[in-house]
């Protein structure tokens, strides 16, 4: 059998290759790749190249929610905000709500008790590009996720609900955020 191999011509991320012709190749981001195949059995050398189009869950909500113009930054890019709601298009996609429909309900809710300070989310389980991390702060320059109690007290299709806690007994000020970011 001849002996083959893959190479990476051109293309946005790294991408690691299978060691024989079929197989899973991983990328790091989502774009056009070009790829190589070349095959050698010791007396011909040859190779075929393939165009593969790598997509990302966010780049499919992009394209579902805005259609042809998924690839308007100022529209469908992770910080536009079309609907104007106060949520920029990478939290409408990690909370599980629509960009072009206005739902103040989607943020994230918080609440406080003589000894506590909670907020509640809702949050896509299949948004899997994407960080969605709770922390909280003293002083909002530095944040922190130690110190929360984070717990899943919901769920549906799609989405999980949310709930972290923070210890405030000893706290005089404290503040919670959601991060959301892509890697």
């Amino acid at each position: 059998p001849p002996a083959v191999h893959w190479e990476k011509l051109s293309g946005p991320g790294s991408v690691t290759l299978p060691g024989t012709v079929a197989g899973a190749a991983l990328f790091t981001a989502p774009g056009h790749y070009s790829l190589r195949l070349f095959a050698d059995d010791g007396e011909v050398q040859t190779f075929a190249d393939t165009g593969v189009q790598v997509t990302s869950p966010f780049s499919d909500w992009q394209a579902l929610h805005f259609g042809s113009d998924a690839n308007e930054p100022l529209i469908a890019g992770p910080r536009a905000d079309p609907d104007f709601d106060g949520l920029e298009n990478l939290a409408e996609y990690a909370l599980t709500s629509d960009p072009l429909a206005p739902d103040a309900n989607a943020a994230p809710v918080s609440s406080r008790t003589a000894t506590t300070l909670s907020m509640i989310w809702r949050e896509s389980i299949t948004a899997g590009d994407v960080s969605i991390q709770a922390q909280w702060s003293d002083d909002l320059t530095a944040w922190d996720s130690g110190a929360l109690v984070i717990e899943t007290i919901g769920s549906g299709p799609g989405w999980a609900e949310r709930r972290a806690t923070l210890d405030i007994a000893t706290r005089p000020r404290a503040a919670l955020r959601l991060l959301v970011t892509l890697p």
